[in-house]
């Protein structure tokens, strides 16, 4: 409902915990039941359904996201991934590595489009994502897994489990993925020289 929606809790914004409606910031969520009913494999799918967020791939096989055009030509620069509150990036490449994120450790994502520089740095000077995870008190000692099999030999598996006890809790989650990738039909590199 409406009132859930504004009552849902985020941290991204202010790094405190506060509703949605007073929240000073363009932001989003996207609860993991909102996923899974909506069909998300990964959270490039989950990104890819809000307003105003792209992502491509790049020449050299990594996935960038950029917020309302501004994009950054070979280094994912100008967005910023946390999780759980704690910044993650690739310094080598500007990778993210979203699309191998674990969907089933994800309790929400919290996306705010436009700058958050102010709280976070230079990196986020288009949109930050915060991943916010399961935790094992929430698990409760269960554990799920999942199959999966598709075109161009594609097979992905995974596995999540975690349990607390006393002040200890932990999480777990593993997720293998594999295939042949889709045939390319140009074979050329962004100068337009073929290999």
């Amino acid at each position: 409902s409406l009132t859930d929606l504004l009552d849902q809790e985020v941290t991204v914004v202010s790094k405190k915990s506060q509703k949605v409606e007073e929240a000073p910031a363009i932001i989003s969520v996207i609860t993991r039941k909102e996923m899974m009913d909506r069909g998300y494999l990964n959270l490039l799918d989950a990104l890819n359904s809000l307003p105003g967020i792209n992502s491509v791939e790049t020449f050299f096989g990594f996935r960038q996201v950029f917020f309302r055009g501004i994009y950054s030509p070979l280094y994912n620069d100008k967005t910023l991934v946390l999780i759980n509150g704690n910044p993650f990036w690739d310094s080598v490449h500007g990778s993210h590595y979203i699309e191998s994120f674990p969907m089933e450790a994800i309790k929400r994502l919290e996306v705010i489009r436009g700058p958050g520089s102010t709280l976070y740095g230079t990196n986020a000077f288009a949109g930050v994502i915060n991943i916010v995870t399961e935790s094992g008190e929430s698990l409760k000692g269960s554990a799920n897994g999942f199959l999966r099999y598709g075109s161009h030999k594609t097979f992905e598996a995974g596995l999540t489990a975690g349990n607390s006890k006393d002040d200890v809790s932990w999480l777990l989650s593993l997720t293998l993925r594999n295939g042949e990738g889709y045939p390319v039909e140009n074979p050329v590199d962004e100068l337009g020289n073929s290999f």
